[in-house]
Formats: C-alpha cells, structure tokens, sequence
C-alpha cells in the first residue's frame, strides 16, 4: 500500500465517525428542542412506551385497558398486597409486562416507583446520558402514589429487621466445624419465593 491509499482510508474513516457523530448530535438536538417546545404536549422520544400507556400520533396517551390495571397495581400494594399476589393476579388476568411473558417481582416494583405515572417523566439518552423532561398524562394521583411510597420504605425496612432477627436465631444455635457461628441470609426469588441460605462467617 501507498501512502496516498493510507490517507484515503484515515479520511474514509474521519468521515464516517464525523457522520455518525453529526447524527448523533442533531437527533439529540432535536429531542431536546422537542421536549423543551412541546413537553406539556407529551411527546413520545423512542424506546419501549411504559406499561399503561400508548403512543398515539408520536405522543404518549392512556391505554383504556393497562391504565385499569396500573391503578388496581396500586391500589393493591397500597392496601397490603405484595408484589407476588399483585404478579400472580395479572398473569391469572392475562395482562402482559412489556417484555416477558410473566411479571416478576423486579417489574412491578420499578412500576410503583415510577413517577411517570403522576404525570413526570424523565426520558434518558442512552448514548450521551442527557436527560430529558416531559409531561405525561396521569394515570395516578399523588396521594395514592405517596401512600405507595411510604408502604414500600416500610416493607424495605420491616425487610431489613427480619433478616438481622434470623441471623440473630441462628447464631445462637448453630456453629461450624471451624468454631465460628454460622448465619443464613434469606433470598426471594421469582420462581420458587423464599429461600434460606446458610453460610459460615
């Protein structure tokens, strides 16, 4: 190879990433532009449309039939429902998460938590990790978003004292071969709920 075929390629290769940068840049230009002018319009800037929700004319709008469901989601948790029942009755009732079959635990607590549903949402680019705020129509009042809030702090809390009060147990009671106490830490999983691990310290 020449010199002259060594240049060609470096410029073929500056040109190509100048492209996909310049691309880059004007599509987060614009999403920017568009949330800034239109962001009580909510407009929809890509990426899968959240449950309870669907994209009408480039626009996030109320899904008649998931919006029910997102709100009994709720109210559910907020009257003393854990987040497996909740699961449980939505794949009995046949409603679909966005990407499995099934709901799992994970989902539905991403769900409640979720401040689009009070009408704020927060879209991130992937690739330059701008964030962008629209408004969305609201699918949930405050209050009962609130109400949720605290359940799931206090649930993250009664979590927390429960481990540390079987841990406790055990250790009175159970030591290994090396002499130290031997402790379990307790594990929910989505297939088959809880499960109790023992281990050495």
């Amino acid at each position: 190879d020449t010199p002259e075929d060594h240049l060609q390629l470096n410029i073929k290769s500056l040109f190509s990433t100048y492209q996909k940068e310049t691309t880059s840049y004007l599509s987060r230009k614009g999403k920017r532009e568009k949330s800034e002018r239109d962001r009580k319009l909510s407009p929809f800037l890509g990426g899968t449309v959240n449950f309870g929700y669907e994209v009408v004319d480039k626009r996030f709008s109320k899904h008649k039939v998931e919006s029910k469901y997102l709100k009994e989601i709720f109210q559910m948790y907020s009257q003393g429902g854990s987040l497996k029942e909740i699961g449980i009755y939505l794949d009995t009732n046949g409603v679909k998460p966005r990407r499995s079959k099934r709901w799992s635990l994970g989902s539905l607590h991403k769900i409640l938590m979720n401040k689009i549903y009070v009408g704020e949402y927060r879209w991130i680019d992937k690739k330059s990790g701008e964030e962008f705020f629209i408004t969305t129509p609201r699918l949930i009042s405050h209050s009962l978003f609130n109400r949720v809030q605290k359940k799931l702090t206090e649930n993250q809390k009664n979590k927390g004292n429960n481990l540390r009060k079987t841990q406790s147990l055990l250790g009175n009671f159970l030591h290994c071969y090396c002499g130290e106490n031997v402790t379990s830490m307790i594990k929910l999983t989505h297939n088959t709920g809880v499960k109790k691990y023992y281990y050495c310290r």
